[in-house]
C-alpha cells in the first residue's frame, strides 16, 4: 500500500542533511560544550557553529539566538520571562484567540496572576490588521504576542507590519511571534520583532530541539534554573546532536525555500480544486494561506472518522493541532474564527512539506472522493 504523509504541520520526516549532522555529533562530538578538555572544546565549537548558522538564517547576531528543547519551551520562556521582567512597567498583554496552546496557556496563567489580556479574534479571511493590534494597546501594555502562521488554517499574519505599528505607539513594548509554522517557509521577520520562536521538527529536523531569538537589551527571566548555559537564559546542557541537526535542516529549508513554495502552491491548488468539486465540502483556510496548509470540512462526516478512514488507506492527515486532536478537543482556532460547529467537527487538515510529491497529491484526491462518497451516507443516517 502506498503511504502518503500529509501531517507535516504536526511533525516532518527528518531530512538526510539533518540525520547526517545528528549521527556525526553522536559518534564524534560527544563532549559537554561546557567542559574545558579537548572533546568539550570541540563540542563548544560545534554549538557555536550551529548558533552562527541559525543567526544567519534568522537575520540576527549569534548572541541573540538561544537553544532550548522546542518552541513550547521557547514560547513559555519568552512570554512568562518578558512579562515577569517588565511587571513593574505594566501588566497588560495583547495576543490572539487563535494562538498555539504554548502561547495561550502561559498567557492565561499570567492572567490568573494579575495580568490583563486583550485577545484579538482574527477574521476567517482577512486575518488581523496592524490597526486592530494598535487599537488594543494600553498605557500598561508590556507584551504583544502574535503568531506568524496559524498551524491549523495556514493563515499568515502580518507580524512585521504589526510590530512596526506597535513600536510607533511605544517602542518599549516587547513584540514576540511564534514562528514555528513560518520559519523555513517564509522570510524570518526578526528585523521588526523583539522575540521569535522556532522549532526543528517542523522543517525536517529532529524532535526535542528548538531556538528563540531575543533582541539584545530585552529583559527576560529564565524559565529553567540550575546553570549558566545559553548566557544564563536557559539552564541545562545543550542537546548538541539536536542543535546540529536543526542547523542542517534549517539550512536545507532555506536553500529549497523558493522552489518549494512555488511547487507547493501548485499542489495546494490541486487539492483545493478537488475539495471544491466534492458536494458540501467547505474549505476553511483562507485563500491566501501558506501553501503548505489547507483545512477542509466534509460535513456531516466527523473529522476523526475521516482521519481514520484515510489512515487505513495509507494517508496520514489530522483533525487540526496534534496536541488538541490527541485529547479529542474541539478546535479553539476554528471556534474563534466563527465557523459553525458542524464544520468544526468535520474539519480535516492537510499539511504538505517540500518532500510532498505530485503523485501523492493525486493519490489523496482519488482516495478522498471515494472515502467521502462512502462515509457521507453513513454519517447522514446516524444523524437522522
Amino acid at each position: 500500500m502506498q503511504t502518503v504523509y500529509l501531517d507535516n504541520n504536526a511533525s516532518t520526516p527528518v531530512a538526510e542533511e539533518a540525520l547526517a549532522a545528528v549521527r556525526r555529533c553522536l559518534e564524534t562530538v560527544y563532549g559537554n560544550p561546557s567542559s574545558l578538555h579537548t572533546l568539550g572544546i570541540a563540542a563548544e565549537r560545534e554549538l557555536n557553529a550551529a548558533r552562527r548558522e541559525l543567526a544567519r538564517l534568522l537575520g540576527t547576531a549569534p548572541g541573540e539566538v538561544y537553544f532550548c528543547s522546542g518552541a513550547t519551551e521557547a514560547n513559555n520562556t519568552l512570554i512568562s520571562g518578558v512579562a515577569g521582567a517588565y511587571r513593574k512597567r505594566g501588566a497588560h498583554i495583547v495576543t490572539t484567540t487563535v494562538e498555539h496552546p504554548s502561547v495561550l496557556e502561559p498567557v492565561q496563567e499570567l492572567e490568573r496572576n494579575g495580568f490583563a489580556v486583550t485577545y484579538i479574534a482574527p477574521h476567517p479571511v482577512r486575518g488581523i490588521s496592524p490597526q486592530q493590534v494598535r487599537d488594543a494597546l494600553r498605557e500598561d501594555t508590556v507584551l504583544v504576542s502574535i503568531m506568524q502562521v496559524n498551524n491549523e488554517t495556514g493563515a499568515v499574519f502580518p507580524v512585521e507590519e504589526i510590530a512596526r505599528a506597535v513600536k510607533a505607539v511605544r517602542s518599549a513594548i516587547v513584540v514576540h511571534s511564534d514562528g514555528v509554522q513560518g520559519f523555513g517557509k517564509l522570510p524570518a521577520p526578526t528585523g521588526a520583532l523583539d522575540a521569535y520562536s522556532v522549532s526543528a521538527h517542523k522543517l525536517h529536523g529532529p524532535k526535542g530541539v528548538g531556538a528563540f531569538y531575543l533582541r539584545d537589551g530585552v529583559r527576560c527571566k529564565p524559565l529553567l534554573l540550575g546553570g549558566r548555559h545559553e548566557n544564563g537564559l536557559r539552564a541545562g546542557t545543550e542537546n548538541l546532536p539536536g542543535v546540529a541537526g536543526f542547523a542542517a535542516a534549517a539550512t536545507a529549508a532555506e536553500e529549497h525555500r523558493g522552489a518549494a513554495c512555488e511547487r507547493l502552491q501548485g499542489l495546494r491548488n490541486e487539492l483545493v480544486t478537488a475539495f471544491e468539486e466534492i458536494p458540501d465540502a467547505l474549505v476553511l483556510s483562507p485563500p491566501d494561506a501558506l501553501a503548505s496548509t489547507v483545512t477542509v470540512a466534509f460535513p456531516p462526516i466527523p473529522g476523526e472518522v475521516m482521519v481514520n478512514a484515510l489512515s487505513e488507506q495509507g494517508v496520514s492527515v489530522s483533525t487540526g493541532a496534534a496536541c488538541a486532536a490527541s485529547r479529542g478537543k474541539r478546535s479553539h482556532v476554528l471556534s474563534a474564527l466563527g465557523f459553525e460547529r458542524r464544520s468544526i467537527d468535520s474539519a480535516v487538515r492537510f499539511s504538505l512539506s517540500r518532500l510532498t510529491t505530485e503523485d501523492e497529491i493525486r493519490r489523496v484526491i482519488e482516495l478522498l472522493e471515494q472515502t467521502v462518497a462512502r462515509l457521507r451516507p453513513v454519517a447522514e443516517r446516524v444523524l437522522q
